[in-house]
Formats: structure tokens, sequence, C-alpha cells
């Protein structure tokens, strides 16, 4: 992701925050330079509302809290800071120092990302190297918009990630760490695979 031959110039944490508090568009941030998010598919919208509102439901009235794609999230390892399609707090949220506004949490306890062609070798790559390393990090799950599939990636009590893989829109898939059952029918409602 970061070339050491930077054609740009070197962007400082101070000047991303500014950027990023005006502008219309999501950027993410590593090492200096910005990443800006490609727009989304229909298929790609309507799994992360369906992915929302399935873990705000399932969330009522436990301690755990979702977030949709808004929430800005830091590990603070690697310095990577994102915006993944949807979270999930444990715990009340912690604040990145360097960042004024409060608006960068940095002890995610689940992340989500719904793959989209342009972004799928990030979010499977770059992206959760750096967040295996985000030590309050114990779930990163990756859906498809294609067809109905979800891996699931949960960090054992050995720090060890195991892959959990399920195939099916009759299938579901347990989140133990935050008590959730997501049905996969709920998460690819109204989603239509031309496949």
């Amino acid at each position: 992701m970061s070339d050491p031959a930077r054609k740009s110039e070197y962007i400082s944490v101070e000047s991303y925050y500014h950027i990023e508090s005006t502008a219309e568009g999501r950027s993410d941030y590593y090492d200096g330079e910005m990443f800006a998010m490609a727009g989304g598919t229909t298929a790609h919208a309507r799994i992360g509302t369906n992915l929302t509102i399935a873990l705000g439901n399932a969330l009522k009235g436990k301690s755990c809290e979702p977030f949709n794609q808004d929430q800005r999230i830091k590990s603070e390892e690697t310095g990577l800071r994102i915006y993944p399609d949807a979270s999930v707090f444990c715990e009340p949220l912690i604040y990145d120092d360097e960042d004024p506004q409060n608006h960068t949490a940095i002890n995610p306890t689940a992340l989500f990302e719904v793959l989209a062609e342009s972004t799928e070798a990030y979010d499977r790559g770059f992206k959760f190297e750096c967040f295996r390393k985000c030590s309050p990090l114990s779930v990163y799950m990756l859906i498809a918009q294609d067809r109905p599939h979800v891996e699931m990636f949960v960090r054992n009590g050995d720090g060890v990630w195991q892959l959990i893989d399920v195939t099916g829109i009759d299938q579901s898939i347990e989140i133990p760490v935050i008590d959730v059952k997501l049905q996969l029918s709920d998460l690819y409602e109204r989603v239509e695979f031309t496949k």
C-alpha cells in the first residue's frame, strides 16, 4: 500500500484529520498517504445496511454497540485509519489522541467489510494484516456481495486467528464474542445475484 518512492507529498496525521473534517468523501490513511474510498454498488449498500440493522437488533439491550461505515477506526499498533462497513465496540469508545475532534476510535471488538471487486485485495490483505495487530479486535468478518458467503476470522485465547467459512442463503453464523447470530438471509435481503 505504501510505496517507498512516493509520488505524492507526505500528509501529516494532523493534516489528514483536518482534510477529513471538511471532505465530502472518506479516505483511509496510512504512513503519510490518504486513500480515497470508492463508491459502492447497490448490492454493497444493501448488504451494509442489512448488516447494520441486524447488528443493531441483535445487540439491543446488550453492552456491545454497533456502528455503521461512518465510524472511523485506527489500529494503534500500525497507524492505519479506516472506515469499515460496520463495527462493534463492547467497551466505551476510546479515541485516538491525535484526533482533535474525537471521531477516531481505537478499541473495536469486531470489524465487518462487504467485499468489493476494487477493494477485496486490500480488505483481505493489508487492512487485515494491520488490524490483526490491533489488540482489542477479536473478530474480522468479510462478506461477499456476489453470492451468500461469509468469512469470519476469530482471535482465540492464544492470539491465533481462526477462519469460520459459511456459504448458503439458508445458513447462519454465530459470533460468540459479541453474542450475536447472523442469518445470511437477513444480510442478503433484497440482494440480486448476477452469477
